[in-house]
């Protein structure tokens, strides 16, 4: 099965991982029965027990748990991430064919530069155009919807036209930014290929920094929390808040 076919809710992936990640090794029945004691033929214990093998199916495909004879333990690459959220990221981003459809929505918004987009219809019928083989549906958009939520990729709404903003949530900028910045000081054309190869998008169709990029980067800055400068021979100038700039310096410790 497929990452998009899980029914995932968000933040039982993150509640299942650190599980795993405190009590591992660890089998799915010991899981079970920790998150849903009780009598597994009642239907409103065993409708929750498939949400636990979907979940666990989740974090197998990836890459963040791995199953060995005495139950599951976590990846030794996500044991070593910064932080869950980080690693989860990660772990779809890198993600290729069927499993890569949660990084096709992002490359999607991304490319068309939108940070507003409604799941019912309007981003069904985009989905189905850029990756026809997929089949999207509103249903594997609310899983993708409830994910990129519990992992602070967007912002869900309620709004007539918009069920989400895709715009990153601070704390995962700062964990971003400490993450792909080899020195404090760096150039910005690393900093964004680094995002780019290994976390979220940031290239439109066009070739400019998509807006979800730049509102996080102007709002960084506007809290001191990073300079962005133009020096000589620091690579390519890139528009970011309406200014020219091509590095980037951590001025606080992430």
């Amino acid at each position: 099965m497929s990452v998009l076919r899980r029914n995932i809710t968000g933040h039982d992936i993150l509640a299942l991982r650190e599980f795993i990640s405190t009590d591992g090794p660890v089998t799915e029945d010991e899981i079970k029965h920790c998150f849903f004691p009780g009598d597994a033929t009642e239907s409103s214990i065993s409708d929750k027990l498939k949400l636990i093998t979907d979940a666990i199916g989740f974090l197998e495909e990836t890459e963040q748990i791995v199953e060995e004879t005495d139950g599951y333990r976590l990846h030794e690459g996500a044991a070593s991430a910064t932080s869950p959220q980080i690693s989860i990221l990660s772990g779809l981003y890198s993600q290729f064919g069927e499993n890569g459809a949660y990084r096709d929505v992002l490359g999607y918004l991304a490319s068309e530069d939108q940070t507003l987009a409604n799941r019912k219809g309007e981003l069904q019928d985009a989905m189905n155009g850029y990756s026809p083989d997929t089949g999207w549906n509103t249903t594997n958009l609310g899983y993708w919807e409830r994910t990129m939520d519990c992992l602070g990729l967007i912002t869900k709404v309620h709004g007539d036209d918009a069920t989400m903003v895709f715009v990153l949530e601070y704390d995962l900028w700062r964990e971003l930014l400490n993450n792909v910045c080899e020195t404090r000081t760096t150039r910005l054309e690393d900093v964004l290929s680094n995002l780019h190869d290994v976390y979220v998008p940031v290239w439109t169709s066009g070739g400019t920094i998509a807006k979800h990029v730049q509102y996080g980067l102007a709002g960084l800055e506007e809290h001191s929390e990073i300079d962005l400068r133009k020096e000589s021979d620091a690579g390519a100038t890139y528009e970011v808040d309406s200014k020219g700039v091509n590095t980037i310096e951590l001025t606080t410790q992430f």
